[in-house]
């Protein structure tokens, strides 16, 4: 006689391993999903830093080299709510400016993106 099926023993074994295979599979799921938000605010902090420095230089093109203040200026356009913008022009020479943007995380105060920049008087 031909039986054709699956043993009570072959059926056990199929659904441990598949129980094993859907752990894994939702476990990595959590893991990127946990580490999703932190990229994201990453990249919103280096676009937020991004604009503040395209401000500057656009301040350069549009009044001039000596129109961008030294010390701690924050534009308004940098401001934004989720996160703390800070931006420090310092002279290195007469005719150039170090800008600095550094952007923190509001909640944690940790610093998401930091960019520099050395603009010319040309």
């Amino acid at each position: 006689m031909n039986n054709r099926g699956f043993t009570l023993v072959e059926v056990a074994v199929f659904i441990i391993v598949m129980g094993l295979v859907g752990v894994t599979v939702l476990t990595s799921i959590n893991t990127v999903l946990k580490g999703s938000v932190v990229l994201h605010k990453q990249t919103t902090a280096l676009q937020t830093a991004t604009q503040c420095m395209e401000w500057f230089v656009g301040q350069r093109y549009l009044k001039g080299f000596d129109a961008i203040p030294t010390g701690d200026t924050t534009p308004s356009l940098c401001i934004n709510p989720n996160y703390n913008v800070s931006a420090n022009v310092s002279l290195a020479e007469s005719n150039y400016k170090i800008i600095s943007v550094d952007v923190k995380d509001k909640s944690s105060n940790k610093s998401l993106s930091s960019l520099s920049l050395l603009l010319a008087a040309y």
